[in-house]
């Protein structure tokens, strides 16, 4: 009976604090607690801070867990209980796998420095997960996490959301710059929208990236970072020296960039011909007709390009703009699967229907995710149904 419950206990999911605190310690091997969203409207976070140390103390005595993910979403935790978080995880020796959400928690930006110190002391880490939304870490605390994600020599698989967190060059200078010790480092997403890195704290967000010899998968969001066109030209130029990246997602989502920002980029990114898959967000740059074609055709000359997801919301992109692009994308010799968002630009039925055709002539395209407008357009019926008749199209969805 005992080894039943212990295996029925080596994954579980907990929303309730209670619960986990009455359940078997030891026999934890692979456990989320969720008491963060939701629970707001059921849960006295008073007591909860009032109850907090039975938490860490609980979590003290997982001796066997190796993978956790721990879900404090706008909490409102003493800011001293925030670094105890941090020692009780330095506790668990076999951890390899941590995700741990702490967004909104307004009192983690004083104490940010502390919990990364204790991070650093997690050894066996192979896969790590913040999610630190809207805190106010500011440039240091993002330093002080960075130089902490240096001293986990066996990560292979990290991401960090620092959304909303005021930080600027520095902070951003900082968060990557000792990664180059983490030899094993495969997959990295970055998420710093919506903060102030301009176009230096962008450039040295890259900068040390070439020196992560296994970065397969690489994914960027600085949008609303005012990188503008130097800020955007800078970053493409150094990923070229980022040899080893096959994977590419950059979110660059309103940073004043312009069809010479987009042209630049694709220039650049063109050099890269060890990728086989891009996703890039350019919506709400005003990169025109004019940058989307341009971005589009250099992307064309790598001819390695299987996979392709290009978001051009609110581009300012026209009839005569959205024909020249389908001819573009006519040019990609092994392109397999591509995704395009033009919703919100100024496409209308007779643009749309010669776009279609050159979609048509992709010769090797079997799968297309297409948005380009609203069903109630009649065009829209037509532009689908001609799609469709291409066996080539195994997949097609207009919205």
């Amino acid at each position: 009976m005992g080894n039943q419950q212990q295996k029925q206990e080596q994954k579980q999911y907990y929303d309730n604090l209670s619960e986990f605190l009455s359940s078997s310690m030891l026999s934890h091997v692979d456990v989320h607690i969720y008491l963060g969203g939701q629970m707001l409207v059921r849960f006295d976070w008073q007591k909860m801070n009032t109850n907090f140390d039975s938490l860490i103390s609980a979590l003290v005595e997982c001796k066997n867990l190796k993978s956790l993910i721990l879900n404090l979403r706008c909490t409102d935790i003493k800011e001293h209980k925030i670094q105890k978080i941090g020692q009780s995880l330095m506790n668990c020796t076999n951890l390899q796998n941590l995700e741990i959400s702490l967004d909104s928690n307004q009192n983690l930006s004083k104490n940010i420095s502390d919990f990364a110190f204790c991070l650093e002391n997690c050894l066996s880490l192979t896969n790590l997960t913040l999610n630190l939304m809207s805190n106010c870490i500011g440039d240091q605390g993002t330093q002080d996490l960075g130089s902490a994600f240096g001293k986990l020599i066996n990560l292979r698989d990290l991401r960090v959301n620092l959304y909303e967190n005021e930080v600027e060059e520095k902070g951003s200078a900082g968060l990557t710059v000792a990664l180059k010790n983490c030899h094993f480092l495969s997959n990295l997403a970055i998420f710093l929208a919506n903060n102030k890195i301009g176009a230096t704290g962008a450039l040295l967000l890259v900068l040390p990236l070439k020196n992560c010899p296994r970065l397969s998968n690489l994914h960027l969001d600085v949008s609303n970072n005012r990188l503008g066109i130097k800020g955007i030209s800078d970053l493409g130029l150094e990923l070229i020296n980022c040899k080893q990246i096959t994977t590419l997602n950059l979110s660059l989502q309103g940073n004043q960039i312009g069809p010479d920002g987009s042209q630049l980029l694709g220039s650049a990114l063109a050099q890269c011909n060890r990728i086989t898959k891009i996703t890039i967000d350019l919506g709400w740059n005003q990169i025109g007709a004019q940058g989307a074609v341009a971005l589009v055709s250099n992307l064309a000359n790598n001819s390695n390009l299987q996979f392709l997801n290009l978001q051009f919301i609110w581009s300012e992109i026209d009839n005569y703009g959205v024909v020249n692009l389908g001819s573009a994308l006519e040019s990609f010799d092994n392109l397999t699967s591509l995704y395009l968002n033009l919703n919100d630009n100024q496409i209308l039925e007779q643009g749309a229907l010669l776009f279609g055709q050159h979609l048509t002539k992709c010769k090797n395209l079997n799968m297309l995710i297409l948005y380009i407008g609203h069903f109630e357009n009649n065009w829209i019926h037509k532009l689908r149904t001609m799609l469709l008749r291409t066996k080539k199209l195994v997949q097609m969805a207009a919205y």
